[in-house]
């Protein structure tokens, strides 16, 4: 049996972008060495750092929160707003960033998967049945499946500090799949699409699937 992990919403910090093949180094040494620890222990409990397997962006971030509102603790919003004009030029270094700050809205399962599968909604979040999310999470090797939906108004108290980013285009939510390899992974989407044309409907509009290799942890 799969149970929610808690009752009460947590937090996310998500992330998709493209750097190119000859910078990845320099901004794994950056990221890991310096922004990510700046962020972790303090307003963060994780961070992860993924890179893409079969998806539209080369990368992803994901950072967690106890809760919702700690993404808008003072701390983190003075870091915002506190750019050296060293990472204003590592900025140069993303291309075609998608950020949502997201509330976690169900969780099924406590594990932490090296492969990550993401349904991202761009436009609108669909209702998302329990029983898709039932079913995801019993596929053999899937250690947690949550929902999460991105909230305008913790975007827009965090670009009211920030100093950079605004540019960043948003996601409405995101349907994430902790799996152990990446053929659960697969399996996790193809239940998604199979979970539709049970039902006789359409998959939602402007959806977009891909799978990420874990590449880096850090936790508080």
């Amino acid at each position: 049996m799969v149970s929610t992990v808690s009752s009460a919403e947590t937090g996310a910090l998500i992330y998709w972008f493209d750097i190119r093949p000859e910078i990845v180094q320099d901004w794994l040494d950056w990221y890991l060495r310096d922004h990510m620890p700046s962020r972790v222990g303090s307003t963060f409990t994780t961070g992860r750092c993924f890179e893409a397997i079969d998806a539209p962006s080369s990368h992803m971030v994901l950072f967690e929160t106890s809760s919702p509102e700690a993404l808008l603790a003072p701390d983190y919003l003075k870091l915002l707003g506190t750019v050296s004009d060293d990472d204003r030029k590592r900025r140069g270094w993303y291309a075609n960033t998608v950020r949502m700050t997201a509330r976690v809205r169900t969780r099924l399962g406590a594990g932490v998967g090296s492969v990550l599968s993401v349904v991202r909604f761009d436009e609108s979040l669909p209702t998302l049945s329990s029983t898709l999310m039932s079913d995801i999470a019993g596929i053999p090797g899937v250690g947690s499946v949550w929902l999460a939906e991105h909230d305008p108004s913790i975007r827009a108290n965090m670009d009211s500090v920030r100093v950079t980013g605004h540019q960043d285009l948003s996601a409405a939510g995101a349907l994430m799949t902790e799996a152990a390899i990446d053929s659960d992974a697969r399996r996790a989407v193809s239940a998604f699409n199979a979970h539709f044309a049970r039902a006789g409907a359409a998959t939602p509009a402007a959806v977009t699937i891909g799978r990420y290799r874990l590449m880096y942890c850090m936790t508080a």
